[in-house]
């Protein structure tokens, strides 16, 4: 029983900082990466609202579609990662913001399958990273509770 708890503990570590990375990269246009071996600087797109439609003209897309699918695959880790998290004020929070960064790239993507020139964009990874650091604290304060607890519980 005990190591099932361990496995599934695991599991979920890798699920949320699967989800941060990912969040992580594609916010950065991937440039976390490329600045660390080249002398260029790097960018963060930490708030990002954007509504765009119009006929008449063909639609160019700001992102790549490896960057899609980064972001696609961020906010989609993300809506497990905050559904196997108990908190519920901050996870409610960050479960919304990751499901509209989800449909917003999925409207994004369609552009590879589809030919049509709505793009809707909200994307906030400044926010979602924040109520991780948030969380983290919490568990965190939580664990410490609980170790003084059973340091102070009586021998049996």
């Amino acid at each position: 029983m005990k190591r099932q708890c361990i496995a599934v503990m695991r599991m979920k570590r890798i699920i949320i900082l699967s989800h941060i990375v990912l969040l992580i990269l594609a916010s950065t246009d991937f440039t976390l990466v490329t600045w660390f071996g080249e002398a260029g600087a790097w960018r963060w797109t930490y708030f990002q609202y954007s509504f765009r439609s119009g006929y008449g003209h063909p639609f160019v897309s700001d992102y790549g579609l490896g960057q899609v699918l980064c972001y696609c695959f961020a906010y989609g880790l993300g809506i497990v990662s905050f559904l196997m998290t108990r908190y519920t004020g901050w996870v409610s929070i960050g479960f919304l913001l990751c499901i509209v960064g989800f449909l917003s790239f999925i409207l994004e993507l369609s552009h590879w399958v589809f030919s049509h020139h709505l793009s809707a964009i909200i994307n906030v990874p400044v926010v979602v990273l924040l109520i991780w650091i948030i969380l983290g604290c919490m568990q965190v304060r939580k664990n410490l509770q609980n170790r003084q607890r059973s340091a102070s519980a009586p021998a049996a």
